[in-house]
């Protein structure tokens, strides 16, 4: 399996003792197919504010699959540890393996003394306080599993946005997500491709083997954040959400020019602009 020829325990034994004397938070970034829209998770990391402890970023990538790249993760470096990051981590896939296999091998790569592990999506535009207001809430509420209620959704293709509003249904699970880190580093084997957010809570619930402590954070620092939809390898299959929202998401007035940065919402419309270039030449192609 690709798993147990990636790492063997020395090696693995070797990077799990890297600042684990003051490692506190994992942040998990799988990566597949995603090179165009991954500088705006990384842009997000690097606007992370509050930030009072040490973390890392761990980052996992199909290496022949249109990828980030190493380099690129590395070219953050500098910026990263200006807001606490004292590890960065890259780790190279030969062959493509299902999301939730990528989860249990971040989990594995984690820092033994991280108490938080944060799912971070390539196309998702963190807000500021994300990491600070996580990282509190596991430790003050205890919590095992930790989301938002709600988030802005932008589709750069159509240039729209929708509201996720979990109060529309009845789910465990949210956006910005975190659990309790002992449970990532014991995640079960399984080749799960869809539907990897139930399977990681259901995975943790056994691991507990009794109902988990959600915790879902309360405050309104979502509207500072945004996920993308039209460049990453799963969401360019999901632009149905925008044409004709249905529960969880709905429409809403909502701007996103006032929830991120001008800089960042100048360069998610011009990469935008440029995938229309690419697609439609693609048609011509094969007119």
């Amino acid at each position: 399996m690709v798993l147990q020829l990636m790492f063997t325990q020395h090696k693995l034994k070797e990077i799990m003792i890297v600042n684990e004397n003051t490692i506190e938070l994992t942040v998990a970034l799988p990566l597949y197919n995603s090179r165009e829209i991954t500088w705006l998770a990384m842009e997000s990391l690097v606007r992370q504010e509050n930030i009072d402890f040490k973390w890392e970023l761990l980052v996992a990538e199909e290496v022949a699959s249109n990828p980030f790249g190493k380099e690129a993760i590395y070219s953050y470096e500098k910026k990263l540890r200006e807001v606490g990051c004292i590890r960065i981590q890259y780790i190279p896939i030969e062959t493509w393996i299902p999301l939730s296999t990528k989860w249990r091998m971040l989990g594995r790569f984690m820092s033994i003394t991280s108490k938080v592990f944060v799912l971070q999506a390539a196309d998702c535009y963190s807000f500021p306080r994300r990491l600070y207001e996580t990282y509190w809430l596991a430790l003050m509420e205890n919590a095992d599993w930790i989301n938002s209620p709600n988030g802005l959704f932008y589709d750069i293709n159509l240039d729209k946005t929708i509201l996720y509003d979990q109060s529309t249904i009845e789910y465990p699970t949210g956006l910005n997500m975190a659990l309790r880190a002992s449970f990532a580093r014991k995640l079960p084997y399984g080749e799960v491709a869809r539907g990897v957010d139930s399977w990681l809570y259901r995975s943790c619930e056994a691991l507990k083997d009794k109902e988990l402590k959600v915790c879902w954070n309360g405050k309104e620092s979502w509207k500072k954040g945004l996920d993308t939809n039209g460049l990453n390898n799963i969401s360019m299959t999901r632009s149905y959400h925008f044409e004709s929202p249905k529960p969880p998401f709905i429409e809403t007035d909502m701007k996103v020019e006032d929830s991120i940065p001008k800089d960042i919402m100048e360069r998610l419309r011009k990469a935008g602009e440029e995938n229309k270039i690419n697609v439609d030449k693609v048609r011509n192609a094969f007119a």
